[in-house]
């Protein structure tokens, strides 16, 4: 697990914290008072998981084993400690930064003296849960010493989809080692921060999520069958898995996971048989069945307006692609988006982004470029980008599509972006909401700042916006400066969801035809 002191939510991508939520432990029996470094009573980590011990009190808890320490990835540190008899809510992170566990090793007898009970969540995270943890009392420390040898509890066998839909059942496990049997890989491991890249996250039977904290998740395939997965139940804006090592992900035969929703007797009982997260007509792996499957049929403006529901099937039909975003089969980019709209002219609410996840969807195909014109089948998705960092003004999507009946490509000269719209309104929520997706030109911009490889900032006043590279690398070619006045930038207004601009608005050009260099004339 990492670090859990940084408020800036793209960082916090990053990061793991300590535990909590609404835990309902077994009380332990009270020790003597120790009086030592601040500690308090002797108390067990069955106490500190449950509501009866309140926030900041002073913990002190003995003769805990050491299941794991934290040495991996871009924010190591921190212990993970077990009472040795197991079981539900016996777990628990010691938040210690740096290398102040490093001498520590898994099955270490330890005490830990001069903690407090914390129960930790970003201000982002509005779910209620909360992680509990031990951490450092206001400037003080706390002390981790070993006092002997012992053994690793055994996993706890646990049923993923359980602990999957019941927040109770996860808040059991978390800081204890859990083993999830027979589970398939239903989306391979993607970053999920933009200041970590050793930070990836998987989905596995349940669904479930399995991360990267402590060891490396690499060459994992989708589909991929595991005999089993072991790793210490752990809570960041969802329930997940730590697995230790590669030792803990034994590969099984294909024949002992569930299989895939296939046929039409599966995929026609209102059942999520696979566990993937997904029932019926929303599963891909049922796109060849027979049975009918409702859609709505609508328009792009409809979606973005809110006439449509999000989770609602919907079919658009030839609709016009404004761009394509890059093909990177690596880091956080691996899935594919493009953009499309009702009509070649811009409008408010003219304008969706089309998620295309390559491990679901298969390669997104050669006929999507930009100008053609397509018919659509997906869900509706209000995306809150990661970890919810945009949860009061969500990205308006269509999820899990199909593409089909390619028609005629409209000519990149006639798509016309809208124009005559200020900076400001785009680059602040909610204003920007009936410009999402929408192609649109400003004109008499000025660099106000330069972000990342080949991103940068634009602004009038006050008003900020990120000009991302998502689409086309405009700084591969061409120098950048700040307070450099462009004429104008055309591009599709979109939502930074990894990058460099934290979840906010930005634009994205599409060619270099798309920045007009001349100098303009900039306030």
């Amino acid at each position: 697990m990492k670090s859990t002191k940084l408020v800036a939510m793209m960082l916090a991508l990053s990061l793991f914290a300590c535990r909590g939520d609404d835990d309902g432990g077994d009380d332990g029996d009270d020790g003597d008072d120790t009086g030592d470094q601040g500690g308090g009573e002797d108390t067990s980590i069955y106490d500190v998981q449950s509501d009866d011990l309140a926030v900041g009190e002073p913990v002190t808890v003995r003769g805990v084993v050491v299941v794991a320490v934290d040495a991996y990835g871009g924010r190591a540190g921190g212990l993970y400690v077990m009472e040795p008899e197991g079981g539900p809510f016996s777990g628990v992170f010691v938040f210690v930064e740096g290398t102040e566990a490093a001498e520590l090793a898994p099955g270490d007898i330890v005490d830990v003296v001069g903690g407090v009970k914390d129960e930790f969540a970003l201000d982002d995270d509005e779910t209620g849960r909360t992680l509990t943890e031990i951490s450092p009392p206001e400037g003080g420390t706390i002390a981790v010493t070993k006092t002997g040898d012992g053994e690793v509890p055994a996993p706890e066998t646990v049923v993923p989809w359980e602990l999957a839909a019941d927040d109770a059942e996860s808040e059991k496990w978390e800081g204890v080692l859990v083993r999830f049997d027979n589970v398939r890989v239903n989306s391979p491991p993607e970053g999920v921060s933009s200041t970590d890249e050793t930070l990836l996250e998987m989905r596995v039977t349940g669904p479930y999520a399995v991360q990267s904290a402590l060891t490396g998740l690499t060459d994992i395939e989708n589909g991929t069958c595991y005999s089993s997965i072991v790793g210490i139940g752990d809570y960041f804006f969802n329930y997940k898995i730590l697995p230790r090592s590669a030792d803990d992900l034994v590969a099984g035969a294909d024949e002992d996971c569930l299989a895939p929703e296939i046929g039409d007797e599966l995929c026609g009982d209102d059942t999520d048989n696979d566990y993937n997260g997904f029932a019926d007509c929303d599963d891909f792996s049922c796109a060849d069945a027979s049975v009918a499957c409702p859609t709505t049929e609508t328009s792009v403006a409809d979606i973005q307006s809110g006439v449509v529901e999000a989770d609602t099937v919907v079919s658009l039909s030839q609709v016009i692609v404004t761009g394509v975003s890059f093909d990177n089969p690596s880091g956080v980019l691996q899935n594919r988006t493009f953009w499309v709209q009702d009509a070649a002219a811009g409008a408010e609410n003219n304008g969706v982004s089309i998620f295309w996840p390559e491990e679901a969807a298969g390669e997104l195909p050669p006929e999507i470029v930009v100008g053609r014109t397509v018919n659509l089948q997906g869900t509706v998705e209000e995306f809150p980008c990661l970890d919810d960092a945009c949860s009061d003004n969500p990205l308006t999507r269509l999820n899990f599509a199909t593409a089909s009946d390619f028609g005629p490509i409209v000519p990149v000269a006639d798509l016309i972006p809208l124009e005559g719209v200020d900076l400001a309104t785009i680059a602040a929520d909610p204003d920007s909401e009936p410009y999402e997706g929408v192609l649109v030109t400003l004109e008499n911009v000025e660099v106000v700042a330069l972000a990342g490889t080949n991103d940068f900032s634009i602004g009038v006043g006050k008003a900020v916006l990120g000009v991302d590279d998502v689409i086309f690398r405009y700084r591969t070619d061409n120098d950048v400066t700040v307070g450099q006045c462009f004429s104008s930038i055309t591009g599709i207004v979109h939502r930074d969801i990894f990058g460099d601009f934290a979840s906010a608005p930005i634009l994205l050009p599409r060619s270099v035809e798309d920045l007009d260099a001349t100098p303009g004339t900039c306030p």
